[in-house]
């Protein structure tokens, strides 16, 4: 009897062995993000560097609804007042959203369960729609449009963004704040909806130091 207990005994620690997997066994999710470089004149690339990713989604503009969309993020300066993040908006995939200077943008994040808004700006030179951390004082945000305190947003955002979370996005631009609000509604306006996946974000930003 002492011999048959012996035996399973020791095939119980030999289960129990095979099941535990070491930290350096398991096997991480790729980053979602990865680290460029911008060019000189030459087209030569400099030691200025930022962050990049790419991500799915859908856009919608009256009748057309769940189009294929594409979206590329930056991330750049984390160390400077001028750090932004911006959004570049590819319909079907390859065609740039083009804005009116007239139009509003606005930006809905929804991180842990909670919503925070804020107002978004065309990039003059690269079309793509900014957010940055302090609004630089040629911008003008708009009083009619219902925001969050900006630094409250980036904050929310960043740190989701550090700890590997996956964010929610809802970009909508319209000529009037009427048409933002009409927008979710699917009645006019242009709504762009997509997912930020933070995976790899935090050790990627740690080589723009």
């Amino acid at each position: 009897m002492r011999i048959f207990l012996t035996f399973i005994l020791l095939i119980g620690v030999a289960g129990c062995s095979n099941s535990v997997t070491t930290e350096s066994e398991v096997e991480k999710k790729p980053s979602c993000w990865a680290v460029d470089s911008y060019e000189d004149d030459f087209g030569d690339s400099t030691n200025d560097m930022y962050l990049r990713g790419v991500f799915q989604g859908t856009f919608s503009h009256g009748a057309e609804t769940g189009s294929q969309l594409e979206t590329v993020v930056f991330y750049d300066d984390p160390s400077s007042v001028d750090t932004y993040f911006s959004f570049r908006l590819l319909e079907y995939g390859n065609s740039s959203a083009t804005y009116d200077s007239d139009e509003f943008m606005r930006l809905n994040l929804k991180i842990d369960g909670s919503v925070y808004t804020t107002q978004l700006f065309p990039d003059p030179f690269s079309g793509d729609l900014k957010f940055w951390k302090i609004l630089p004082s040629k911008y003008i945000e708009s009083s009619c449009i219902e925001t969050n305190e900006r630094d409250v947003v980036w904050d929310a955002l960043l740190k989701a963004m550090r700890e590997g979370q996956t964010v929610s996005c809802n970009i909508i631009v319209g000529d009037t704040v009427e048409q933002l609000d009409q927008a979710l509604g699917g009645n006019s306006g242009t709504q762009y909806t997509f997912k930020i996946d933070g995976t790899g974000f935090e050790e990627q930003e740690k080589q723009l130091d």
